[in-house]
């Protein structure tokens, strides 16, 4: 018998510096994450100042060859991503800590391997609230800020950087959006990730626990579907990034001229790296899933074999009394064990639907919808869409 579990909570997403910092602003509380405030902060942090600059620069309307209100990138990054990436966190975050419970109350975990479960969640807390972790994020959003501006620049003056023979210097916009906006973009952006990759690792360190999995589960899945809809929801923050793509596509679709059809593959691949990401680690418990189906369908099958014998000599070789076959105790048995067999041979050894698969492919694709829009009239795209459906 294992020692009780202590049943931390795991969420991945609450805790860390940024929290504890954003604790101090009066950003968050420690029950109450105050969402709407504290993504209204971010994203008129990032965004207020580029306009105000822009506007005091006259880079706002004209002056360059892509003004600040005429950026679909600049508007979509700040006022939609950014505060989808926060609100995402208490659409994700609860349903994390759902789940980590779940393996306890549905009797996943078996007792004697309670200990190794909280080791994992105390393991996974330390990686959240790492102070290093998330300086090396930082450091990362810097790098990353760096690069894009420096070596992806603009080919035309625009409202953070003017083209001239002598290089492409800032303006006043380009400045905050080098120093503050674009990091607060990706950070939050590489948070994500990171914090995606503790709860994969903590679900690796589950799936080597000899889960008691059921293998005539309705969800067939063994128990773990639940797993499956829990990443579904990570359809938010692929929306968030892929609407991001869709507008800095769109950018250059109508100012630098750049044909739609260039970005076919490089949205396809978006797609599919998205899928990894987020389902492929699931992938994980394939193993033991495969495991359980075919110790499954061997005892079932025994046990079907045995019930059908019995069966067949009190039913169909027997019946010396003339009973009455309908409704018997002998014939609900049968038609019960058909059922679970059935079960057993539709078990997938994945723990999550095909549908979602397809949530999460519609979240990165569903933006896209503005980009085709510049090469394809609306009503053309809307055909296309029902023919898709029909």
């Amino acid at each position: 018998m294992g020692s009780p579990p202590t049943m931390k909570k795991l969420s991945v997403i609450e805790g860390g510096p940024l929290d504890r910092l954003q604790r101090r602003l009066g950003l968050m509380k420690l029950e109450a994450p105050l969402i709407v405030r504290r993504a209204l902060v971010f994203s008129l942090v990032a965004w207020l100042p580029l306009l105000i600059l822009s506007a005091l620069q006259g880079t706002l309307l004209t002056n360059v060859k892509i003004p600040f209100l005429y950026d679909p990138s600049a508007h979509i990054r700040f006022l939609l991503s950014v505060p989808l990436l926060i609100v995402a966190e208490v659409v994700i975050g609860p349903r994390i800590v759902a789940a980590t419970g779940h393996f306890i109350t549905s009797g996943l975990i078996s007792e004697d391997r309670y200990r190794d479960f909280d080791t994992a969640i105390v393991d996974a807390i330390r990686l959240r609230d790492s102070t290093l972790a998330e300086a090396i994020i930082l450091a990362i959003t810097y790098f990353g800020a760096f690069v894009s501006i420096r070596f992806v620049s603009a080919t035309v003056s625009n409202w953070h950087s003017l083209v001239t023979g002598s290089g492409h210097p800032f303006t006043l916009a380009g400045y905050w959006y080098a120093l503050v906006a674009l990091p607060i973009f990706q950070f939050l952006v590489y948070r994500w990730l990171w914090r995606t990759f503790i709860w994969c690792r903590f679900l690796w360190r589950v799936s080597k626990l000899d889960l008691e999995l059921v293998p005539t589960h309705p969800d067939q899945a063994g128990g773990l579907g639940f797993l499956g809809e829990t990443h579904r929801l990570y359809g938010i923050f692929i929306f968030a990034y892929a609407a991001t793509v869709s507008a800095v596509a769109c950018r250059e679709v109508l100012f630098d001229k750049v044909p739609v059809q260039t970005f076919k593959i490089p949205i396809a691949a978006l797609i599919i790296l998205m899928l990894l990401l987020f389902l492929g680690p699931l992938f994980m418990f394939a193993p033991i899933l495969l495991r359980t189906r075919r110790k499954g369908l061997h005892e079932y099958s025994t046990l079907a074999c045995k019930l059908g014998r019995l069966y067949d000599r009190k039913w169909v070789k027997g019946n010396p009394l003339g009973e009455s076959l309908l409704s018997t105790p002998d014939n609900t048995s049968l038609a019960n064990y058909s059922h679970d067999y059935e079960l057993v041979d539709r078990m997938r050894v994945f723990p999550f639907e095909p549908r979602t698969a397809l949530a999460l492919a519609l979240a990165g694709l569903i933006p896209m919808v503005p980009l085709l829009a510049t090469a394809m009239p609306m009503e053309e795209i809307f055909k296309l869409l029902l023919k898709a459906l029909g």
